[in-house]
């Protein structure tokens, strides 16, 4: 009688399942959040990045981002970039602070982690 030497269909589900939700975790967990806290020293590079800092606790800082540890970017030439853009200028001058959820990379500036999203912390 022949065997098969390949794990059964419900063993290759749960182990594809086990991978794949651990790929999903191991990005988020180590996004940093930071706030809530106060905007200041706002950056607008040639390129379209925008750089700021935030005053306030931050958590669970990815490798990349320690060398400035209070600091934020995001790709402005974007329309996602456009709004963060506006909602970063108006909660500065309104003077609210805001929270912050990183993206645990930094693809737009090499040393600095790139802003998810953020909120209002009032």
């Amino acid at each position: 009688m022949f065997r098969s030497k390949t794990r059964s269909w419900p063993a290759k589900g749960l182990t594809l399942a086990i991978l794949v939700a651990s790929l999903g975790f191991s990005a988020s967990a180590h996004a940093s959040d930071a706030g809530p806290g106060s905007i200041h020293n706002i950056y607008i590079m040639e390129n379209g990045v925008v750089l700021f800092h935030l005053t306030g606790a931050r958590t669970a800082l990815p490798a990349c981002g320690t060398y400035f540890p209070s600091r934020w970017a995001f790709d402005s030439t974007t329309p996602a970039g456009q709004a963060k853009l506006s909602f970063l200028l108006t909660a500065y001058t309104s003077q609210k602070p805001i929270a912050i959820h990183g993206t645990a990379a930094c693809p737009h500036w090499t040393d600095t982690e790139t802003v998810s999203h953020f909120m209002t912390a009032d």
